[in-house]
Order: structure tokens, then C-alpha cells, then sequence
């Protein structure tokens, strides 16, 4: 949902005074800054979402949560969230009641079940009542939590692949300069965006788990980073690149096969140099031009 709430046609910024025309049930969203936002369902004066906090015990857990009207609209533009589709905003307002009322006081911690920061997850679930089946039938043909790739030149001469996470329809989070030309973050870009700027079309790696639990699992992760609640550390070519973001978001550990293969040429040039058997190198030199594989 959050992908598709960034599409300037399905929101619809408010003022404290339209709280008083929306129905019970009706979907708002707070945006505190481009790093933070907080869905909610509207009721009864209320609001009631998931919260994503951390303990004293610096353990980040997620809990749902009711506040006033007026405490939602606090340091935030907030905003009316229109889909695509009907829902009943009375059953979607006592779904979301019933799970207050079930969870208050409680909290999951994120180690056990990885939510979605903004709580745009929780959200859906109160607009579909509960309907697990409906909730994944809404992601199985999107792009939501797949790896996409494109090539690039590294200083204009090394070939490489850069590497990014989509989250929803149009909209992935990768690191990246976003063309800046400055130093290089976890930033959340159009798809169109990328591929205009890098003339390129983005190609997709399939993982051997592509089902929608595991999709939701790295879109969440790739979140959690970009809302800055998980810090990933500054990006380094070698060892904190695009590749290990997206290959922590989709399996739990960051890794690089660009980074394992820099390490590899550099043992064989270096062994060329010392045994003086110039074929290591070429070895290195012709995979690098793509001679083989």
C-alpha cells in the first residue's frame, strides 16, 4: 500500500476541519518527513494503527495503537488514501477495533514477525477484514519484494550490475546517488525514474522463494532500513553496496558476488605478479571483457 499511496492521484491531503466529513473506517496517512509515515484507520474522533517503537531493552517491536484525531494530525501533513477498490470503511473500522481491543497492552517483537514500519500492512488487513487469502491475492502478480538489476559501469570502465528492491508497483529502494552525482544512501525512487535516467530496463533475479509471505518479508526489511529504525552503515563499494542491501532485504544476510569476485581477480593479479605467469591475469582480463564466463 505504501508504494501505491505515494501516486500523487491516490492520496488526498486534509485539513483538521475535513476530519469532520470522513466516515468511520476511512484510511489516512501521516507524513512526518520523506523517512516516516504512519497509516491509520479513522474513527469515532480516533485513529487506531500499528506502531513500530523500540523498548528500553532496545528491541524494536510493533504494537497497535489509538490516539486522538488531533495528536494524528500533530507535525504531520496528513492524508485521506484513495485505492483502487471499494471497501467497507464500517467493517474495516470494527476489524480494526476488534484487533485494539485484542492487542492493547501487548507487543510483537520484530525478531518474531517483521511488520511494516508505517503500518500500511496492518492497515490492509482491517480493509480486507481479516481475509488472509484476499491479503495475498492483492501482491501474487505485483512486483512487490523482487529483485531487479541493471547494468552499469563502475568509473565509466569496470562493468558491473547495480542492484534494487522493489516495494510496490512503480517504486524501489536501493543505494544509490539518485543521480546526484553526491554520496550514495538507501533512497526510494520511481522505477520509470531509474531506467529514464540510466537508459537502461531493469531486469528481474528469481529467487527459489517468490511466494508472497517471503516478497512482503524483504519489502518489510528494505523499509525498516529506509525508514532509518535499522542503520545498514554508509555504502562502500567493497564491502556496503547496492548488492548486499538488496541481498540482505531478500534473504537476512548481507552479501556480494561483485564484492567475492573483486577479491578473487585481485588474489590472481596479484599471483601473476608474484609467480610472474602473466595467464592469471588474462584470466582476470578476459572474464572482465566478457570473453567467458
Amino acid at each position: 500500500m505504501f508504494g501505491d499511496f505515494l501516486h500523487e492521484e491516490k492520496r488526498y491531503l486534509l485539513d483538521i476541519d475535513d476530519i469532520y466529513d470522513l466516515d468511520n473506517g476511512t484510511v489516512i496517512v501521516a507524513e512526518y518527513s520523506r523517512f516516516e509515515y504512519q497509516f491509520g484507520i479513522f474513527g469515532k474522533h480516533h485513529v487506531i494503527y500499528q506502531a513500530c517503537w523500540t523498548t528500553k531493552d532496545k528491541i524494536l517491536v510493533f504494537s497497535i495503537e489509538k490516539c486522538s484525531i488531533e495528536d494524528f494530525f500533530k507535525e504531520a501533513d496528513v492524508y485521506e488514501y484513495i485505492p483502487d477498490f471499494d471497501y467497507d470503511k464500517a467493517a474495516t473500522f470494527h476489524f480494526a477495533h476488534c484487533k485494539y481491543s485484542e492487542m492493547r497492552n501487548k507487543c510483537i517483537p520484530a525478531f518474531s514477525e517483521l511488520r511494516s514500519v508505517f503500518g500500511d500492512d496492518f492497515t490492509l488487513m482491517c480493509m480486507l477484514e481479516g481475509n488472509m487469502e484476499q491479503f495475498h491475492s492483492a501482491f501474487i502478480n505485483s512486483k512487490m519484494g523482487k529483485h531487479y538489476i541493471h547494468p552499469i559501469h563502475i568509473i565509466g570502465i569496470a562493468p558491473a550490475k547495480h542492484h534494487l528492491l522493489a516495494i510496490e508497483e512503480g517504486y524501489a529502494i536501493h543505494f544509490s546517488d539518485g543521480g546526484t552525482g553526491g554520496s550514495n544512501e538507501i533512497i526510494l525512487e520511481s522505477m520509470d525514474d531509474i531506467e529514464e535516467r540510466e537508459y537502461v530496463t531493469l531486469t528481474q533475479i528469481n529467487y527459489k522463494n517468490e511466494d508472497v509471505r517471503h516478497r512482503l518479508l524483504a519489502r518489510n526489511r528494505a523499509l525498516l532500513v529506509y525508514s532509518g529504525r535499522w542503520n545498514f552503515g554508509n555504502y562502500n563499494l567493497l564491502f556496503n553496496n547496492c548488492e548486499h542491501f538488496v541481498t540482505f532485504c531478500k534473504t537476512g544476510q548481507s552479501q556480494s558476488s561483485q564484492a567475492r569476485s573483486f577479491f578473487q581477480d585481485a588474489f590472481f593479479i596479484g599471483l601473476s605478479l608474484i609467480a610472474r605467469k602473466p595467464q592469471y591475469a588474462s584470466m582476470v582480463l578476459a572474464r572482465r571483457l566478457g570473453l567467458f564466463r
